[in-house]
């Protein structure tokens, strides 16, 4: 096996002592810390699986599987480039373009946290950069990525929590909308800091769930909507900036995107068809920016 297969090392540190990772034996694609001696664990495709206890993680992801099947089975890259989200993803990664081309280099090193089957890395892969590397605690999800043809040149297992990732080793974090599914969303966000470079940029991206139009929403015309995802922060772009601003970040930026109707099954009707979504993300914009679809935020760790 090839030892650039192998370069998302320089990234992470052993859970157990903090040393450095090592590569044992290219031959066998093993990985252990020269410190205490641990090894960890690569699947079959060579996905690494550095985390402590994986039972926990994988009894979570079962249960989250059977109430939710279809997310975890279907095609969500497919979904995502072909499916009825297709103009709201086009219209999200044509934003991303435009902001991110002018903010990366060709010696920039990415994360894309949470990157679940990578649709991002449609348009991530497209930008100026050295690597990308693609970080989930999901496992299935992560094998999806490694068979997508426009993957990530590195694809990692891991859980943020056990802190296993290197400071200051990213220029920038990318992250769409991952945080929302997380209870500890503060201390992601001091992570991020810690793992961006002095001067390093978060580029983050929430569900716009706090607005008035979705609240009337999940609690007078889908009442129990909520408790039927697994999202536990409902943000606006004032608590996410606050939240961000927590976590020291500074030079915070929002923009608010794209439209929702206060009913799934419309907004979802509304969006498949190209002329009915730019023009009610249009009118959004102009007339009630504050209600959009997905609010996405940038900024910096001090330099």
């Amino acid at each position: 096996m090839n030892n650039k297969n192998f370069e998302w090392l320089d990234f992470f540190d052993c859970f157990n002592c903090k040393k450095k990772l090592e590569l044992c034996d290219p031959t066998e694609a093993t990985v252990f810390c020269k410190e205490c001696r641990q090894e960890f664990i690569l699947t079959e495709s060579g996905l690494p699986i550095i985390i402590k206890d994986i039972k926990p993680i994988k009894e979570e992801i079962e249960t989250r599987g059977k109430d939710k099947e279809y997310w975890f089975n279907d095609d969500q890259v497919q979904k995502m480039l072909e499916g009825a989200w297709r103009h709201v993803f086009k219209q999200r990664c044509e934003y991303w373009k435009e902001i991110l081309s002018k903010k990366l280099s060709d010696e920039s090193v990415i994360m894309d946290f949470g990157c679940g089957d990578g649709a991002n890395f449609s348009i991530l892969k497209t930008l100026p950069h050295k690597k990308l590397i693609g970080f989930d605690y999901n496992l299935l999800r992560l094998e999806k990525a490694k068979k997508y043809e426009g993957s990530a040149e590195y694809l990692v297992m891991g859980n943020i929590f056990e802190d296993l990732l290197k400071e200051q080793s990213f220029d920038m974090i990318f992250c769409n909308h991952v945080v929302e599914h997380i209870e500890d969303d503060q201390k992601i966000l001091d992570l991020f800091y810690k793992y961006l470079k002095p001067g390093g940029e978060l580029f983050l991206g929430v569900p716009n769930e706090g607005s008035v139009i979705c609240t009337i929403r999940d609690k007078a015309i889908q009442p129990g909507l909520r408790e039927k995802t697994d999202h536990v922060n409902f943000y606006t772009a004032k608590t996410i900036s606050e939240l961000v601003q927590n976590s020291k970040f500074e030079n915070i930026k929002t923009k608010n995107l794209g439209f929702v109707f206060p009913h799934t099954f419309i907004d979802k009707k509304l969006k498949s068809f190209k002329p009915t979504h730019d023009l009610l993300s249009m009118t959004a914009e102009k007339l009630f920016k504050s209600q959009s679809d997905s609010i996405y935020l940038s900024a910096n760790k001090q330099s």
